[in-house]
């Protein structure tokens, strides 16, 4: 869904950025500005700084910087769409969408989902509850017996489910909420017109997205003589969908982001309770489903590197084929851990303790490497066995970008010992493919009076790069998620139309009117016109890039000239001192750039 940057505007500025951020972080006056720690790394001196007036920020100390989007996407994890409809239901502000005639269904479809969010809270306090009473005696024994703390279960809001037929549905019931229950499958409808509990004797792990709302539910059975799944997890629903969540994101967020831990996905939900009370923090898990494209989507939010830890057995190695395979084409780093076989986290933490788990991640082999020694034979196999293994890196090797296949085949044939010569012959024989591209869907003309030449500057710079990903039809040219190019736009409007345009893909040409507006479509056709067809892609993204880092170095001047001012007005000649040798520095690598 795309939004006219009118409503973006009117966001802005009935949200004051420096109330919102200072909600999180402790802010003091410094000069113009307002500053305080770092929500997004550790640190002892504060180098984090809110500019009201001009409705950014920026961090010296990690480079973290943008608009009120930028640090609601940031800090919780969300996408850019979902940063305006957060921020835009706290301001009171209507968004326009393509379709107006839509808008009044979008926010009653958001008022209600904010009703099943409240519903499924009101739930787990209710089974929270339950485990800390004598009925719940049996839950908390259990967990004491797998050596979880209640300290630990209550971070994680654990409940019980009590073997009975109506206890939640009784409660539901006088608060009128049995509509929503329904939908969210907490309760079932009986043949006589009743109501019955859905999760039935169960330790129930409430699952949270990135903002701390409760989604959904999954419940472990806790009489094994019952013939009934072990895990059961609740039906999917508005606001529940098992591909697009994780359990233990929410707890995990902070370690990832804050203190750069890198995300580690396990197999099950008490694996993930235990790694946590272990000091893991990081360790997040899909819901008894293989891993998707969608929970790859929400850790990428976070971070580019992530651990995958699977059991030893063959179930695990087999989930360690299907998973690498889905990171390699989206271009995340990590390793794969394969543990002993009959062991899990959760054992190992309990019986080896938490230094021994933490060894052997660290022993760990990168994703591709650990796929390469699970399906190629040993060098003491026959040749027709190790030349016919090849073929078992199909799933791997159509989604492997070429700079990596031509690393991999040598290191394929020594693995083998056959001729380097005879394993690219093998396997050019595959047919390579590429992620597919989504469609851009059509949003409001965007207006631009307001701009200053700066910004006006970058827009041409960004239509012609618009231009140019539409004729690299071979996919030659780098990642725009990669480039980090969103932080170096001065400019609003610019982040805006890059941020939808990386969201959704260069799409199709037919829509870019409606996505661009009619002043902007005649700068990107322009800049369409000017490219022919035996264009060197390479070299003309090269002389953008340029154009676009001079436009930054200019703005981070600028930015440094305020900073220079207030360390002036501050007597501190130590930072004044700094300040000045960046700002050279910076001067220095724009005229380079210039002249380039």
């Amino acid at each position: 869904m795309l939004y006219s940057t009118q409503n973006l505007h009117e966001i802005r500025q009935a949200i004051n950025i420096a109330d919102y951020v200072g909600r999180i972080v402790p802010l003091r006056p410094s000069g113009v500005q307002l500053k305080g720690r770092c929500p997004f790394h550790d640190e002892k001196t504060p180098s984090f700084y809110v500019h009201p007036d001009k409705k950014f920020y920026i961090c010296y100390g990690c480079g973290a910087k943008g608009d009120l989007f930028d640090f609601v996407m940031r800090y919780d994890g969300i996408s850019f769409g979902d940063a305006v409809r957060k921020l835009a239901l706290e301001a009171g502000i209507t968004l326009e969408t393509a379709e107006p005639e839509k808008e009044e269904g979008l926010r009653k479809e958001q008022e209600y989902k904010k009703h099943l969010f409240h519903i499924n809270s009101f739930v787990t306090d209710f089974f929270a509850h339950k485990l800390e009473i004598p009925a719940g005696a049996i839950a908390r024994n259990y967990l004491e017996s797998r050596k979880i703390t209640m300290e630990t279960a209550r971070r994680f809001r654990i409940g019980y489910a009590m073997d009975s037929w109506d206890s939640l549905t009784i409660e539901l019931s006088s608060r009128g909420m049995i509509k929503g229950a329904l939908e969210l499958g907490l309760i079932k409808p009986g043949t006589s017109g009743n109501y019955y509990d859905f999760f039935r004797h169960r330790l129930m792990f409430p699952v949270l997205d990135t903002s701390g709302r409760v989604c959904g539910f999954s419940g472990r059975i806790l009489d094994s003589e019952r013939k009934e799944g072990k895990y059961v997890n609740s039906p999917e629903s508005s606001v529940f969908l098992k591909r697009k969540s994780l359990f233990g994101i929410n707890l995990a967020r902070p370690a990832i982001l804050r203190e750069k831990s890198v995300p580690v996905l396990v197999e099950g939900n008490l694996d993930v309770v235990s790694c946590h009370q272990a000091g893991i923090s990081s360790a997040i898990a899909p819901l008894g489903t293989a891993f998707t494209d969608e929970q790859l989507a929400l850790i990428r939010r976070f971070s580019k590197e992530l651990h995958i830890m699977f059991d030893g057995d063959i179930a695990g190695k087999s989930a360690a084929l299907k998973t690498i395979p889905l990171l390699v084409s989206r271009e995340m780093s990590g390793h794969t851990v394969l543990l002993p076989e009959k062991e899990d986290p959760d054992s190992i933490i309990r019986n080896h303790g938490r230094d021994y788990l933490v060894d052997i991640i660290s022993k760990a082999r990168p994703h591709i490497e650990t796929y390469l020694d699970i399906t190629l034979p040993g060098r003491e196999k026959p040749v027709s066995e190790r030349v016919a293994s090849l073929n078992n890196l199909e799933p791997l090797w159509k989604i492997l970008p070429e700079n990596l296949r031509d690393v991999y085949v040598e290191h394929i044939s020594i693995l083998l010992d056959v001729d380097i010569k005879a394993v690219k012959s093998y396997l050019k024989r595959i047919n390579v493919t590429g992620p597919e591209k989504n469609i851009i869907p059509k949003t409001e003309k965007l207006a631009i009076k307001t701009l200053n030449m700066e910004e006006r500057s970058e827009l041409t710079a960004l239509m012609h790069l618009f231009a140019l990903y539409f004729k690299d039809t071979e996919n030659k040219l780098p990642s725009l998620e990669k480039s980090g190019m969103e932080e170096m736009f001065a400019g609003n409007l610019a982040k805006d139309l890059l941020r939808t345009f990386m969201e959704n893909g260069p799409g199709i040409e037919a829509d870019m009117g409606s996505f661009l507006g009619d002043y902007l479509m005649a700068e990107f056709k322009s800049a369409k016109d000017s490219f022919k067809d035996n264009i060197d892609l390479e070299g003309v993204f090269a002389e953008i890039m340029n154009k676009i880092t001079v436009l930054s170095l200019r703005h981070r001047i600028k930015l440094l000239d305020f900073q220079i001012m207030d360390a002036k007005k501050e007597g501190d000649n130590n930072k004044l001192h700094g300040l000045l040798n960046e700002k050279l520095n910076l001067e220095r690598l724009r005229i380079k750039q210039n002249n380039s």
